[in-house]
């Protein structure tokens, strides 16, 4: 038992200290966003939720009363992840009431279990349990998806506001609930061990995105429905040509932080209008067509003058804020990376001068 204590209160203090520690980070940024101070709260939540995991290895606290008021009272982590997940996918959409209304149940659940001492009610609550958790899952990830077509509609540059990383931290946190049902009515040192390593693998992520986020940028619920009035009675668009005219002659696409907002404002028009004549006419979306013309436009012309500009710096010349976001954009684009783009160019040019 003494091993088994060992390892076991050494993963929980570890897991202890990184919660401690990330809430505290949270708290000391200056002008935070909604979003990094609902993980903040997150965050000291489950720093005293694991901490009161130690009762287990005091004298007179390691019996099954104890492990079951564990297992109601740590349930209540699933509605913390559900309320940052739909944040996250609709932001501005967490209210102080909604907060509440989404953690009701599982305060209900830890009361009633004082009194309801029959199997039937664990078994009740497990159910409930899982089927919260894959339906704000589920719910969640498909919020997800409406909102990456939203900024990839109205952004050229999606770096700092891209949730795509939900789709793995989604599957790592079912994995990690799998686990810790498995060891709520036990003490085992290697599934305690991978239970915390996954908790912590998982929020590290979370807050490292969420820190990345410019939530500047993001939209309010209400811009993610916009409609254009009498849709179905618009027969054309005015302002077809025109539009392709000025981004491609004044060469906005160079703009790092164009948005589809500025065409509007320069088309005098409705956003919604013009997205659809990306989608609809175009058939590709605003984040696309942008991208395209960076790399045919700009970085292309840039990669066949040789070897004298770094990546990095063609990157930055054709508007993309990050080399990542230049490389895929250039793959996709063109099915080459661009380093073997300029090689290609290179070798080409060498042979030409040798004929």
């Amino acid at each position: 038992m003494a091993e088994v204590s060992t390892m076991s209160v050494f993963f929980i203090g570890l897991s202890v200290a990184y919660y401690a520690i990330s809430a505290y980070q949270l708290f000391g940024i200056t002008n935070r966003s909604k979003l990094q101070g609902m993980l903040m709260w997150v965050m000291l939540f489950w720093c005293v939720s694991t901490l009161k995991d130690l009762l287990l290895f005091l004298p007179g606290f390691e019996n099954g009363d104890m492990l079951r008021h564990i297992y109601f009272f740590d349930g209540y982590g699933a509605a913390t992840v559900a309320v940052l997940l739909m944040e996250i996918t609709k932001p501005g959409w967490t209210t102080v009431l909604r907060y509440n209304m989404m953690s009701l149940p599982f305060i209900f659940f830890f009361v009633l279990h004082f009194f309801i001492h029959e199997s039937w009610f664990d078994t009740f609550y497990t159910c409930f349990f899982w089927t919260y958790a894959l339906a704000a899952m589920f719910i969640g990830l498909l919020r997800g998806i409406s909102y990456t077509r939203y900024i990839r509609n109205n952004l050229s540059t999606i770096d700092e506001v891209e949730i795509s990383w939900l789709w793995h931290i989604a599957i790592v946190f079912t994995v990690c609930q799998l686990v810790w049902y498995a060891v709520s009515d036990t003490l085992n040192p290697i599934t305690d061990a991978i239970y915390y390593t996954l908790a912590i693998y998982c929020w590290h992520v979370v807050k490292t995105r969420v820190n990345r986020m410019n939530t500047l940028l993001l939209p309010l619920p209400q811009e993610m429905s916009e409609k254009v009035d009498n849709e179905e009675s618009i027969p054309e668009y005015p302002f077809a040509g025109k539009l392709e005219d000025i981004v491609e002659t004044e060469a906005l696409y160079l703009n790092i932080d164009l948005s589809l907002s500025d065409l509007v404002n320069r088309l005098n028009t409705n956003r919604t209008y013009v997205s659809r004549y990306f989608n609809d006419v175009l058939g590709t979306t605003f984040y696309d067509y942008i991208n395209k013309l960076r790399i045919e436009r700009a970085a292309i012309p840039l990669l066949k003058e040789g070897n004298i500009y770094t990546l990095e710096y063609i990157a930055q010349e054709s508007g993309f804020k990050s080399i990542s976001t230049f490389r895929r954009a250039f793959r996709k684009f063109t099915g080459h990376s661009a380093s073997d783009y300029r090689r290609q160019v290179t070798d080409n040019q060498q042979k030409h001068i040798i004929n």
